[in-house]
């Protein structure tokens, strides 16, 4: 017993306090437990009322009792770091795979004479340099689990600073196709293939090595996710919240261009196996997106008899290729050729043929028909100029709706003929088209700035961040096309009054929408480097904006508008308490259609934070900057 005490009171031993209330708030599904029992070992004295041992836990218990409730109610937090966990886990088993993928393949590849070293490259890549910086990723997550915990107050800034680093994805995604190509060339080498099939036979988990080649493609996707999830997760008013935002849209714009250029790597491939007296010679599949492919049935007429034949189809934005594989796979012998903007698909009713009876049999001479062929209606495709139609079908079910949902959507599309008048027309011809109030500036934009403020619009939760039903979108901007395709100039009051009809959150998107759609950005391209490499915070750097804005951005409509828009930002901006906008948050959100490079890469894309910051600089001292 110690002196000083009363009698019934004495001091509970550090580690077994620490023990028991590890214990008590695991059961509680409190995080991170050990630790929240070290913080009360210093904060709550261990002197305790008690009669005898026994009671020694309860009164334990009870003293921590404000805190436990203290933990549950900390709810929102715990979620925050039981996604941040998941996608540390994830990086784990990503290194363990890039692990595997190092000593299990490429290691031996390197010594093996059976590679030379050329291949050796075509294989790899810069795969050394993206495992670097993934393994620097994964020290990075865990340090910050036990250096930020509970709070993890800094995710979207480490993540911030983590971008510039997955550039190296850029080279690695670009390899890709030659990886493929150099694999399926070697596979002939008897040597190679023996090596090959030896050391994929000491793979514990059985992956192929093309399949280790792989998964880099969607890290950058994971990161993206977890960081919208967090953002769902995060106060508007939390410090990490306006680095969580930019975080998020700059690695979602990354992985959507990595996503875009293995696409058209799938297009170059398809492309270069292209043959056949069908295929145009002025085919150009470059800008094309590649929506869905598979096999397909044409029916024809041979011999006067009806016959079925396997062909591959190949679905993009603007064309139809309808194509016979060589027995091979190497080439792909073109049938038709057919542009979407001269289609129409019908589909045929269900023939007697093709529905079940009783007494149809099960099988024909190529043996069992799947139970989907049985309720498949075929479809026509017809080709108007040619005055051609073809009779298809696919057999699965999923595969026929993405395909008639995919293609539907691009003839109607394609044979929609919508000619813009307002958006996407250069702002000099919008301003001489209208009859303008404010000086250098279109109508349309002084109108949706006029009646953003008159609706109270600036105390808007979510102004500019929140999007609006897509059907209103829609509405919004057809009905501003059709003032704009009216003879004369453009009316000020009619305006007003097609943009009064609708909600803050409508003119606010429909405000981006019209700067992300000019035919170039209203701070030229060759603003775009001078601006990111506007150097650190700082008079330094509000200098050299200044000298940049007065020597590219000369008088004249677009420096007008550029100024009006951002001086309404600032606005926007000193309204925080309510909407929630930063001039930080306003930065990520316009910063892609006020600002863009006149290349996407991803090294640009993951440049994009910088330049938002640049450009939240701009907003904040617009009057100094663009006077």
């Amino acid at each position: 017993m110690t002196s000083g005490l009363s009698p019934n009171k004495f001091i509970v031993p550090d580690r077994l306090y620490e023990r028991i209330i590890t214990s008590a708030l695991t059961g509680l599904g409190v995080l991170r437990p050990d630790l929240v029992a070290r913080d009360l070992l210093v904060q709550h004295p261990r002197e305790v009322a008690c009669a005898d041992h026994l009671t020694v836990l309860d009164d334990i218990l009870q003293e921590c009792t404000p805190l436990i409730h203290q933990q549950q109610q900390q709810q929102p937090t715990s979620e925050r770091v039981k996604v941040f966990k998941d996608l540390v886990r994830s990086e784990h088993e990503f290194m363990q795979d890039m692990y595997d993928l190092q000593v299990s393949y490429l290691v031996p590849m390197r010594w093996s004479p059976a590679v030379p070293a050329g291949d050796f490259c075509d294989i790899f890549g810069n795969f050394e340099a993206v495992y670097k910086v993934h393994v620097s990723i994964l020290n990075r997550l865990q340090n910050m689990l036990v250096d930020q915990w509970p709070s993890l107050d800094r995710i979207g800034a480490a993540f911030l600073e983590i971008a510039p680093d997955l550039r190296v994805h850029e080279e690695y995604l670009a390899n890709f196709m030659t990886a493929q190509a150099a694999l399926k060339r070697m596979a002939n080498n008897p040597a190679f293939a023996d090596l090959l099939k030896t050391l994929h036979s000491n793979v514990k988990s059985g992956m192929e090595i093309i399949d280790f080649l792989s998964r880099p493609f969607n890290r950058i996707g994971k990161y993206a996710a977890t960081l919208e999830r967090l953002v769902q997760l995060t106060s508007p008013s939390h410090p990490d919240y306006d680095a969580l935002e930019s975080a998020t849209a700059t690695l979602r714009a990354a992985f959507d261009l990595a996503a875009v250029a293995k696409a058209r790597r799938a297009i170059v491939d398809i492309k270069n196996k292209l043959v056949g007296k069908s295929l145009p010679a002025s085919l150009d599949l470059t800008g094309q997106v590649l929506l869905c492919q598979g096999p397909i049935s044409l029916s024809h007429t041979k011999r006067l008899r009806q016959v079925r034949s396997e062909y591959q189809y190949h679905l993009f934005s603007d064309v139809l290729l309808l194509c016979k594989p060589n027995k091979g796979g190497g080439q792909l012998k073109v049938k038709a050729c057919l542009p979407l903007k001269d289609c129409r698909v019908v589909i045929d009713p269900a023939s007697p043929s093709s529905t079940p009876s009783s007494s149809s049999s099960s099988s024909d001479i190529r043996g069992k028909v799947s139970s989907d062929s049985l309720f498949a209606e075929p479809f026509t495709i017809m080709h108007t100029p040619a005055s051609a139609s073809y009779k298809l079908n696919i057999v699965n079910q999923q595969d026929r709706r993405k395909f008639l949902a995919e293609i539907r959507g691009r003839i109607a599309l394609l044979s929609d003929e919508v000619t813009t008048h307002v958006f996407g027309v250069p702002i000099e011809l919008l301003v001489r088209m209208g009859d303008v109030s404010v000086p250098g500036v279109p109508v349309v934009v002084s109108c949706m700035v006029s009646q953003l403020q008159q609706q109270n619009g600036l105390r808007t939760e979510g102004l500019f961040r929140l999007a609006p039903d897509e059907g209103d979108m829609k509405a919004f901007v057809a009905a501003i096309e059709v003032e704009g395709a009216k003879p004369g100039p453009i009316s000020e009051l009619n305006m007003l009054a097609i943009i009064s009809r609708f909600e803050p959150h409508v003119i606010a998107t429909g405000l981006k929408r019209f700067f992300g759609r000019l035919p170039t950005p209203i701070i030229p391209y060759d603003m775009y480097e001078p601006i990111v490499q506007a150097g650190p915070p700082g008079p330094a750097r509000i200098g050299r904006l200044t000298q940049l804005m007065m020597t590219n951005m000369t008088a004249g409509p677009d420096r007008d508008t550029l100024q009006y828009l951002l001086r309404f930002l600032y606005d926007v901006g000193q309204f925080t308490e309510f909407n929630r906008m930063t001039h930080q948050n306003l930065a990520i959100v316009f910063g892609p259609n006020l600002l863009r490079p006149r290349v996407h890469s991803m090294q640009t894309m993951l440049a994009q934070p910088m330049a938002n910051e640049v450009l939240a600089d701009i907003i904040r001292n617009v009057d100094q900057i663009l006077p």
